[in-house]
């Protein structure tokens, strides 16, 4: 998340930008070291998502901030940026600090609980399916139908693919809950893409935050989080405030 915002604070008005920018800057390279330590492989795919969109919707200011440099400044800026935030990387994968990418290069898929687990949680949906287990139930449901060749000292707390459990605790209804949210943010994230950035930067901001989620949903479950409970009704609120501007102004 602090990569995806980072960038937008640092260009978003005009007051304040000779300085948030290099505080933006410096702040996304400490979150993409963090990444690197902390042993996620989708934390790397979703932090990659977080910069490039966080480019996207603060394409326009960054170009408006450097309208007056002559037009070899900004390229050679980004290639500065993209290529410091390589060495540093290379750096931490040289230090051994790059658990991310130490998981994703060593770790034997077929070891990998997320993916054996998969047929015993696909088992389950369709074996409740179209009531469900009931919200909360996933651990006890779980261990009844754990096959011998998954056990072991650690369990298995969550299905690691929130779409998936949010469809075997619920059933149909959580289902069509589901997808009526999914319309609703396509919907809206399409219209707060085709306006105006100058008005509607902050409903593309919640778009890519909730995307972000989304993303991270398909393999962990962050949305359970009070934090990121949190985070996802404030870009709703943004995304959804935005939607309703160009509503009004058709």
């Amino acid at each position: 998340m602090g990569c995806l915002v980072a960038p937008v604070w640092a260009f978003s008005g005009q007051q304040g930008r000779h300085w948030r920018a290099p505080v933006a800057f410096a702040l996304v390279i400490l979150f993409a070291l963090t990444i690197l330590a902390t042993g996620s492989r989708s934390g790397i795919l979703t932090g990659l998502l977080a910069i490039g969109m966080g480019l996207m919707v603060s394409w326009r200011d960054i170009r408006h901030a450097f309208r007056r440099a002559p037009p070899w400044v900004f390229p050679v800026l980004v290639a500065a940026i993209i290529g410091i935030i390589a060495l540093l990387v290379l750096i931490s994968i040289a230090a051994d600090r790059a658990e991310s990418i130490n998981r994703a290069i060593e770790l034997d898929p077929g070891e990998d609980m997320r993916r054996r687990g998969l047929p015993t949680v696909l088992a389950m949906i369709g074996a409740y399916f179209p009531v469900g287990t009931g919200f909360g139930s996933f651990d006890p449901m779980f261990r009844i139908y754990e096959p011998l060749e998954l056990l072991k000292r650690t369990y298995f707390n969550h299905a690691h693919n929130d779409f998936l459990e949010i469809l075997l605790d619920g059933g149909l209804p959580a289902l069509v809950l589901l997808l009526v949210a999914l319309g609703w943010y396509i919907r809206a994230s399409i219209r707060a893409w085709r306006a105006d950035p100058a008005y509607y930067g902050l409903a593309r901001l919640g778009s890519g935050m909730l995307l972000l989620i989304l993303v991270a949903s398909v393999f962990d479950y962050p949305a359970r989080t009070p934090i990121f409970m949190a985070i996802i009704v404030i870009a709703a609120i943004w995304l959804g405030q935005g939607a309703s501007r160009i509503a009004l102004r058709r």
